[in-house]
Parts: structure tokens; C-alpha cells; sequence
């Protein structure tokens, strides 16, 4: 009896392809059913193919699954038929079905381990996994990794879930080795690692370095877009001596160093060792990786989040504002692709800018719309030879180590990054970490600039900001007005989806908040005064004790005591303050009005900065003004407050 259908497809242009259930009846598909469609409705690939292909409805890097390692024939019917049970019923976390990339993930974290294991015993992964006993064995021995768990742990849901007629598997579902797995789960959960913090300096020259190279490509972006052109529409352009003599007759043949000069090239073909045609595909990916680090630093984008932006990938806040806002797409937890936008700063329009030239060329060339393109585009296309246009529309996969050279000996990390390290997460074994000890070459990672900018946008003291860059002081506002307190100024502009930097900026305040509060005021290296300065000074400040191993014994204890509202954190211009909840006192006066404050403490040397920066300002203003009057008497109060804290100590 025909008991229901499923559709097998994940696009609507695609369509899909039907599958009949029938009741007590194993689901074995015939040889010819189809497994994946073009996007022209043909067909792709087959169920008896040993390669899957999803490249016309992928989302991701990954769009096929191959099965030619599994040499064992019978075993590999065995896989491809769970495979196919998983591609039925797995749904993803929207309800969507499963992405291709977590259909990839099964294959590789829990049939090909199960192929391994099953070659071991002599047997088969139907037995295994009708066999608790066998399956206790293989998560001992195979569920090493967190991905690995998970997709075990999925396979045996999803087992239990439907008919052991169905799945033609005699699988019973065992308490005992679920909660192995959880066990095993939360262990490996634990034992994962934070991505860490790019210190300050280490940051700040890296940015540096990389609008330099931007500097020098906005230079001679004209001539090297001139020079792509003509190289994409004529073979001969540009060639090298051995090449150019077998057309001799040719009206648009020249030599390298002919087209070189005349597109005057030779000082950045130079610096960056561009020699000969194939060289072009090289240095266009290199630009594209170092616009790429600059889009996540200024961003806090993911990897795939960057890498699916669109040619039209951006809007501003609102008409007044300067505050940019880019548009792509993310498909983690989602079955398909789902718009994200995030704040970043103007300044990103230069490297989009020139993506977007790129783009332009290529869409010429290629004849298409260029509003359909990626803004990052694959080497591939960067040729007179290519065969199809298909790959056009195919996301590009550029590595972080991609990118224009930077100054390595400039990177080097030194006692003071090492410090900030150590600092920002006290419990880590940095010392038993060997590329993050003092004179190794910082290796930069996409998410590293996600966590750098949430910690950053925070407005941390925990660590300095004054060698950032003033624009990325500028961002970092923006940030914190939009996704600081709780994602709520975000949430009323936008969507924020689940896996947002909103959300991991959210999740971090707290701590972040706690370990400035303890680096900043527990463990000043100055006297502090005012009312929580008097109580800090007598009862709280730690002066036989190191930093780390203080906050080792307090860490947990203060975030605790942030998130329940026990206790909050503030700086201010002549200090910090604790008070929990909205301050009133500056709603009718300037930061003055933090002196009389119960709940403030002052510091002096705050005091004596803002002195300086407040008689920088006077002078800029008209002695006959409002403005000069009020801030003269502001001036006056807080020099005699300063004078108040020297008597102390005489």
C-alpha cells in the first residue's frame, strides 16, 4: 500500500523528484532515481552514481558527495542507502531540508568511520548498528570529535525514529549509549578552545598594512582593470617572446613588457613579482584575500558570510547616516540561504569599490548581469579560455593565508601581545601553545577578527585602544550603538540571525565587563578616590596577589555578579562608576557632575587627561560664546578637585 511521498530537491528552480513510501517495504531506491537535477531541469546525478552532485542547488564550498573510497561494493549500497534514509527524513533546523553541506558531513563523520570499523570486524554496518553492543565499541573508538558525535548522534535519532521495515536495520534504541554520547559531547565541548583575541598592536599594524596595499591598488586600479580587459578579449595581448613570434601578423599581439609599459604597471607588477600572464590570477587573488580581511575586521562577518556577498551587497543605515550596513546571506542552521545584514564602516566602500570593478569587467566580458555575480569571484574566471560560464556563479573559496604580502617581522608577537593574551583569557595554557608565544608570526583567522571585534566593541579597558585606528575607534561606536545592548538598536533595524556577532557580542559582555572591572579598579596601579575609590582602596584592592591568579579564584563569581545586576562597571572621563542602572546626574551637566557622585571613583591621572583635552577644545572656541563660559567654569571645578586629591597626599 502506498503509505506517503517525499520530494528530494532544495531549489525551485530545480524542482524535485518524488519518492513513494510503502508501508512494511524497505526503502531501497531504483539504480535510475534521480538524485540531484542542473539548473536547467536535467539531470545531474543518479542514485547508482558514484558521485552525488549538488553543485546547482549547493549553498556552500561543499556540492558533492563522491563514494569512491568506499571500495567494498556491498558496504557502499549499504551507505548510500542510509544516506538517502537521511536525505528523506533529516530535516534542518528551520524545517528546510538538509543542507548538502551537513549531508557531507554525515558521509564523512559517520559512514566512512563506520566503513572503517565494520572492515575491521568483518562484517556490516547494517550488523553494527543492529548490535548495541557493537555500537557502544564503535563510539569509544570512533566518536573522537564533536562533529563526529553529533552526526552519530543524528544517525541513531533518526534510526529510532522510523521503522526498523523501513531502514531494514534491526536497530534498538539503548539509553545507555545516548547518553555516552552526551557525555562524550559536553567533554569535547569543554576541551574546545575560544577563538582568541588579536592584541591590540598586532591588530592595529596588520589593518595598517593592508590599506596601504589598498592605497596602492586604488592607484593603479584604471590601468590594471585597462590591462585585464584587453588581456581577457585577445590571446596574444601581452604574451612572452617564445609565444608572440607565432603570431607575427597580428594586430593585437605585444609583448609583456610592451603592454607593461603602456599601461604603466611596471612598479606594482614589480613589487609584486607579476611576470607573466598567469601571474594576473595570482595577484587578483590576492587582492580579493586582502579585501576579504578587511571586510571581516571592519565586519565581523563569518568566512561563508563574506564570501556570498553579491555585487549590490550594501545600503546605509538611513539617509543622514554614515553608518554602512552589508547584505549577504547565511545558511548555518538553514536549509537555505537567509539575508543578514551588519554595521561596518564607510571606509569598506573603498575595497568594494574595487571588487565591484572587477565585477564589472568580468560581467562585460562574460555578457552577463552583473547584479547575479558574487562580489568575490574564483581565479577560474580570470582567463580568455573559458569554456563555460557556470563556474561565474559559483562561490569563491579564498584561503586566509591568501592575500598581498604583509611585513612579517612586523607581526611577531611580542611580551606585551603575549601579556593582553593572558589577560583577556587567564585560564588557557598560552605557554604550552607554541604558535602564540613571543616572536611567532601572527597567523590571522577569519573568526579571530569576529571575537577581536566583539571583545573590541565593547568599549573595553581591558586593554589599550589607543594604538587601533582612529577610523576603527570610529567603527567601534557603530557597533556597540547597534549591537551593544542586547542586539536591541540592531533588532529594530534589522533581522538578527541566530549566529550573528550581535548575539556573540551579547554573550561576551558580561565577561568582558567582569575582567575590565577587576584589571581596571581592583588591580589600579594608582590611588583611586571618591566613594567607591575610598571603599576599593580599604577594602578591596589587591596588592600581595598577581593579576591572573586573583582572577583565576574571582572570575565566575564576578560575571555572576554583573549578570545578575549585583554589581555594574562604567568608565568615565575622570574615572569609572558602579551605579546599576541609568545615571541621572549628567542629563543637566557635563562629567562634573561625577565628582559629588556616590557611586563613582576618580583617578588622577584621568583627571590631569581630560584637563589637557578640555584646554585643547577652549582654545578652539570663541571667547564671547555660551560654549567657552560653560566649559571655563567645568575647567575651573575640576582643576580644584585636582588640587583637593594633591593635599592628600602631602
Amino acid at each position: 500500500m502506498n503509505l506517503k511521498t517525499i520530494d528530494i530537491g532544495t531549489d525551485m528552480v530545480v524542482g524535485s523528484d518524488t519518492y513513494k513510501l510503502y508501508t512494511h517495504k524497505p526503502i531501497i531506491p531504483n539504480d535510475n532515481f534521480v538524485i540531484s537535477r542542473n539548473t536547467d531541469g536535467s539531470v545531474s546525478s543518479r542514485y547508482k552514481d558514484d558521485i552525488w552532485d549538488f553543485s546547482a542547488t549547493a549553498t556552500g564550498d561543499v556540492d558533492r558527495i563522491n563514494f569512491n573510497k568506499f571500495e567494498h561494493e556491498m558496504k557502499k549500497i549499504e551507505i548510500k542507502t542510509l544516506l538517502f534514509i537521511i536525505l528523506l527524513y533529516k530535516s534542518s533546523s528551520d524545517g528546510g531540508q538538509l543542507n548538502i553541506s551537513t549531508l557531507h558531513e554525515y558521509c564523512n563523520g559517520v559512514m566512512y568511520p563506520l566503513y572503517l570499523f565494520s572492515n575491521t570486524l568483518n562484517t556490516t554496518i547494517k550488523d553494527i548498528l543492529s548490535n548495541n553492543k557493537r555500537i557502544r565499541s564503535y563510539i569509544s573508538e570512533y566518536c573522537t570529535a564533536v562533529y563526529k558525535i553529533k552526526s552519530f548522534m543524528g544517525l541513531l535519532n533518526l534510526l529510532n525514529l522510523q521503522s526498523n521495515h523501513e531502514t531494514g536495520i534491526n536497530y534498538k534504541h539503548d539509553k545507555k549509549n545516548m547518553t555516552k554520547l552526551l557525555k562524550l559531547r559536553q567533554a569535547q565541548d569543554n576541551l574546545m578552545k575560544q577563538t582568541e583575541v588579536i592584541p591590540t598592536n598586532i591588530l592595529s599594524i596588520g589593518l595598517k598594512q593592508r590599506w596601504k596595499h589598498i592605497e596602492e591598488v586604488e592607484e593603479v586600479l584604471p590601468s590594471l582593470i585597462g590591462f585585464l580587459n584587453n588581456y581577457l578579449q585577445h590571446e596574444k595581448f601581452a604574451c612572452l617572446p617564445k609565444k608572440l613570434k607565432r603570431y607575427p601578423n597580428s594586430k593585437t599581439g605585444c609583448s609583456w613588457e610592451y603592454a607593461v609599459e603602456k599601461y604603466s604597471l611596471n612598479k606594482f607588477f614589480t613589487k609584486h613579482n607579476i611576470q607573466s600572464r598567469v601571474s594576473l590570477k595570482r595577484i587578483i587573488t590576492e587582492i580579493q584575500g586582502t579585501c576579504k580581511h578587511l571586510i571581516h575586521a571592519y565586519s565581523g562577518m563569518r568566512d561563508s558570510e563574506v564570501l556570498r556577498m553579491k555585487h549590490n551587497c550594501y545600503e546605509f543605515a538611513n539617509n543622514l547616516s554614515k553608518t554602512l550596513i552589508l547584505i549577504s546571506t547565511e545558511t548555518k542552521n538553514h536549509s537555505s540561504p537567509v539575508v543578514g545584514k551588519w554595521v561596518t564602516s564607510k571606509e569598506i566602500l573603498r575595497v568594494i569599490h574595487i571588487l565591484k570593478s572587477i565585477n564589472i569587467l568580468l560581467a562585460e566580458h562574460y555578457k552577463i548581469d552583473v547584479n547575479e555575480m558574487y562580489l568575490f569571484n574564483r581565479s577560474i574566471l580570470i582567463s580568455n579560455k573559458l569554456k563555460s560560464v557556470n563556474a561565474i556563479f559559483k562561490m569563491a573559496l579564498i584561503k586566509n593565508s591568501v592575500e598581498l604580502p604583509l611585513n612579517f617581522n612586523a607581526l611577531k608577537i611580542q611580551e606585551k601581545d603575549f601579556q593582553e593574551l593572558i589577560e583577556i583569557e587567564p585560564n588557557r595554557e598560552w605557554s604550552n601553545e607554541e604558535e602564540f608565544l613571543v616572536g611567532k608570526i601572527w597567523i590571522f583567522k577569519s573568526h579571530q577578527y569576529r571575537r577581536s571585534l566583539a571583545v573590541y566593541a565593547l568599549k573595553s579597558e581591558l586593554v589599550s585602544l589607543g594604538s587601533l585606528q582612529l577610523q576603527l575607534k570610529h567603527l567601534l561606536k557603530d557597533i556597540t550603538l547597534f549591537y551593544g545592548n542586547g542586539a536591541e538598536h540592531a533588532k529594530e533595524l534589522f533581522t538578527i540571525p541566530k549566529n550573528h556577532i550581535a548575539n556573540e557580542i551579547e554573550s561576551t559582555k558580561y565577561e568582558v565587563k567582569a575582567l575590565t572591572y577587576i584589571k581596571e579598579v581592583i588591580f589600579s596601579d594608582e590611588t583611586l578616590y571618591g566613594p567607591h575609590g575610598f571603599f576599593i582602596e580599604n577594602n578591596k584592592k589587591i596588592k600581595d596577589k598577581p593579576f591572573v591568579d586573583y582572577l583565576l579564584d574571582n572570575r565566575e563569581k564576578t560575571i555572576k555578579q554583573f549578570k545578575n545586576g549585583e554589581i555594574a562597571f562604567t568608565t568615565t572621563a575622570i574615572g569609572g562608576c558602579v551605579k546599576v542602572g541609568p545615571c541621572y546626574e549628567q542629563i543637566s551637566r557635563s562629567f562634573v557632575s561625577c565628582i559629588e557622585c556616590n557611586e563613582s571613583y576618580h583617578s588622577k591621572t584621568k583627571i590631569k587627561n581630560t584637563l589637557q583635552v578640555l584646554d585643547n577644545f577652549i582654545s578652539t572656541l570663541s571667547t564671547n560664546s555660551i560654549e567657552f563660559h560653560s566649559e571655563i567654569e567645568d575647567k575651573n571645578e575640576l582643576e580644584l578637585y585636582l588640587k583637593k586629591l594633591e593635599k592628600k597626599n602631602d
